[in-house]
């Protein structure tokens, strides 16, 4: 560390003037195979499991990409013969290792499967007999047609296997027009639509293969992909999740699945009234409203080979819902929150959780500043909600439970002080906000959350497969919507609700009746005031009134999907060295800067139809229509803050996305972000708009971070000395010398330090 702030202190003396030299990066032929792993739109923007995995390995390795287009085993022959230089979704065979090189890490695990056209019905998944004789199609040379013979050996069949070199598309449309009765494949490779699974015939970890002609990139490739494993240990969990999950077999209910469904035709669901927004009975239809509605809607038609019907019944409580499982009444319970202990105790199974919710403790104003630090706390809790007793033995097992009918007599308990607090869902507040009002309550986040998931019995397994296959399927973004949407209708509170809580005072006045309905007339516009302030309280930020990040993001997401085409830009704001600025003015100084910056902010989505967040101390995210005009938007922030304080120099950086068709928010503002980036501590009078310039220096500038370690412990900075002379004395003679660093990358070349230093700092 010592050597780096040397290295450091010294090239702060290099004068700017130095001579670049252009950063070398290493050309890699990489096979391009159309499939769920790499796929283009019709626009030509590449994506796809592969792609992004290989973009993700040239953050950390420099590699520029050359895409080889050709079918799966075409391309195996080519890097084979050294044609191209890297592969994706290679298995692991010691033939292989022969000809190609692994890296140490695989990049995923596949499952193969056999597939037959839509509907046919010549090949049956419990009679491994009709494949007899069939024409099996399998790729050449490929793992999965090994795969595929020991099957058939070990079921004791004997189809006709051919081998096919075309690409992915061309041989299921041999399955289409009857060339082939079967086909086996990549789970991933296959979309429901193009073809069913019959059975699956084998599994194994797949990972790119780098071509013997290129030993140089395997080092490298063993050390990205360890250091991606470093960066996060899920990665390739998530990739699956983003590209593969709902594809192939996942999406096709099993032969014993569609049995169960075809017994008992209606999957009957249970659940708890009056929970808005996760579930209740409409009061005037008795239908079912809430995010389990519109569930239950979507995971109707998200299994493409049958559509599941669902019958939803309400029950008062969640112990009643589970006592009507028990009895046979229905056949699941919606929603519950048990351990695996709890579970087995119960004699209940618990699905992938649907939805997550923050846990607030609701208790008095006056309580909340020393509330964490309490050592005895006394908890109000529902009678026949088993949910938050599980949830207390599991977080909180040392409180103390007293148990009251309903949440309001609860609430009613702490405002009395016979309970210190009640425990509520962040999208359950709405519910309570006006009751929180008249008691004077507040809500305190305790840090933790809850799963709410499907309960069905221990020994319904089909079921219980069913419906973890509906949670994998529905996307997370259509419950995120519906919680939203819900909450917001939640919040709405009625006349009569307002009555019914000073029906006594209306009784005692009967004689001035008018004067009495006027009074509470005003009296629910305060209290709806009051409410949406608790509401928003749960969605922005305190200080500058903007979304948070959560309902930012769920806010964007939305209006994405209800308005796709609709042109949207992702605009990121950051105060330059704000810590400075903080330490320099004070804490107040900070906050207010922060409030006009908020306001001003505020303004401009207003004007230009979008929304805004504040995220960490001082990035602010703006999603608004687009404009090709962000000079005027950064012009008018930036003097927004002179003006606040003239003689304090507090200066912007702004990175811009500009939209682009068919990406969602999350995908703009990461992009937004690395422009950002890019304007640190340049103090530039201008916006940084994402492209293609912007996302290279970026992979650069990564690069020169990751080998600093390297550098340091290689002695790589090298110091110069520039002469300096006394010229007044006869002869000139040499007073002293101006120290100047280089950076000698082994790879890169001479990096001169106003590319290193400031990255460093």
């Amino acid at each position: 560390m010592l050597a780096l702030c040397l290295l450091l202190a010294v090239g702060m003396a290099a004068p700017c003037a130095a001579f670049a030299q252009e950063a070398g990066h290493k050309h890699v032929r990489v096979g391009w195979y159309d499939s769920s792993y790499n796929t283009m739109d019709s626009s030509g923007r590449r994506s796809g499991y592969a792609y992004e995995y290989q973009l993700k390995i040239a953050c950390y390795t420099g590699w520029t990409y050359e895409y080889v287009k050709g079918s799966w085993p075409e391309l195996m022959q080519m890097l084979e013969s050294g044609e191209i230089d890297l592969m994706s979704d290679v298995s692991y065979t010691p033939e292989r290792a022969e000809h190609m090189l692994f890296p140490s890490l695989p990049m995923g695990s596949e499952e193969y499967y056999l597939f037959t056209a839509p509907g046919s019905g010549s090949l049956l998944p419990t009679a491994p007999s009709t494949q007899n004789g069939k024409r099996i199609g399998v790729n050449k040379n490929s793992i999965q047609a090994d795969f595929y013979r020991d099957w058939a050996e070990r079921n004791g069949v004997r189809p006709e296997i051919i081998e096919v070199s075309c690409s992915e598309e061309e041989s299921l449309a041999m399955l289409e027009t009857g060339e082939l009765d079967g086909y086996v494949t990549v789970d991933a490779f296959v979309h429901p639509e193009k073809a069913a699974p019959v059975c699956k015939v084998g599994s194994s970890d797949f990972f790119f293969a780098v071509s013997r002609d290129r030993p140089d990139l395997l080092d490298e490739l063993n050390d990205a992909l360890n250091r991606i494993q470093d960066e996060n240990r899920f990665y390739n969990q998530r990739m699956f999740e983003k590209y593969i999950r709902r594809a192939g077999a996942n999406a096709f209910l099993s032969a014993e699945e569609v049995q169960w469904l075809s017994e008992h035709k209606t999957i009957r669901v249970g659940y708890q009234d009056n929970y808005l927004a996760f579930c209740a009975a409409d009061k005037t239809t008795g239908e079912l409203i809430g995010v389990l509605k519109d569930y239950l809607s979507s995971a109707s038609d998200c299994i493409a080979n049958v559509r599941l019907d669902f019958e939803a019944i309400a029950y008062p409580t969640s112990a009643a819902a589970l006592d009507a499982l028990k009895n046979g009444e229905v056949d699941c319970v919606f929603p519950v929150n048990f351990s695996p202990y709890d579970g087995e105790v119960l004699g209940v199974i618990t699905t992938p959780p649907l939805t997550e919710t923050e846990i607030y403790a609701v208790l008095p104003q006056a309580g909340q500043q020393g509330f964490a630090k309490k050592e005895h706390v006394i908890v109000a809790v529902n009678e026949g909600n088993p949910n938050y007793d599980a949830f207390l033995q599991d977080h909180f097992p040392a409180w103390r439970r007293v148990y009251y009918p309903t949440t309001a007599d609860c609430l009613k308990a702490v405002s009395d002080g016979v309970a210190d607090c009640v425990l509520i869902s962040n999208y359950r507040y709405n519910n309570i906000a006006r009751l929180c009002t008249k008691y004077r309550l507040t809500t305190f986040a305790t840090g933790v959350e809850m799963d709410y998931c499907f309960a069905v019995g221990k020994d319904q397994t089909p079921l219980y497969s069913i419906l973890a296959k509906t949670v994998n399927m529905v996307p997370k973004s259509t419950v995120n919507a519906a919680m939203s949407y819900y909450v917001t209708e939640d919040a709405r509170l009625s006349l009569g609700d307002v009555i019914a809580d000073h029906i006594g005072a209306v009784m005692a006045v009967v004689a001035v009746v008018l004067l009495v309905i006027l009074t509470l007339l005003v009296q629910n516009m305060r209290a709806v005031r009051k409410a949406r302030t608790l509401i928003s309280a749960t969605e922005t930020d305190e200080l500058t009134g903007l979304y948070n990040r959560n309902f930012f993001f769920q806010y964007a997401n939305r209006m994405y999907r209800e308005h796709p085409d609709t042109p949207m830009d992702a605009i990121v704001l950051n105060i330059e060295q704000f810590h400075s600025v903080n330490a320099l003015n004070g804490r107040e100084f900070g906050d207010r800067t922060l409030r006009v910056l908020g306001n001003e902010i505020h303004a401009i989505t207003n004007g230009l139809g979008g929304i805004a967040g504040r995220f960490e101390a001082d990035r602010f995210d703006i999603y608004c229509r687009h404009t090709g005009d962000y000079q005027s938007i950064f012009t008018r922030l930036q003097e927004k803050l002179e003006t606040m304080a003239p003689n304090t120099n507090i200066r912007l950086r702004m990175g811009v996305m500009p939209w682009q068709a068919g990406l969602e928010p999350e995908q703009l503002f990461d992009r937004a972000r690395t422009a950002c980036s890019m304007a640190r501590g340049q103090y530039m009078e201008r916006p940084i708009i994402f492209d293609e310039k912007v996302r290279e220096r970026e992979i650069y500038e990564q690069r020169l971070l990751n080998d600093l370690r390297r550098a340091l412990d290689a002695y790589e900075f090298e110091v110069y000395y520039q002469p300096k002379y006394d010229i007044q004395s006869e002869p000139p003679r040499l007073v002293s010398a101006e120290a100047l660093v280089r950076w000698s990358h082994p790879e890169l070349g001479m990096i001169p330090p106003d590319d290193f230093i400031p990255l460093f700092e």
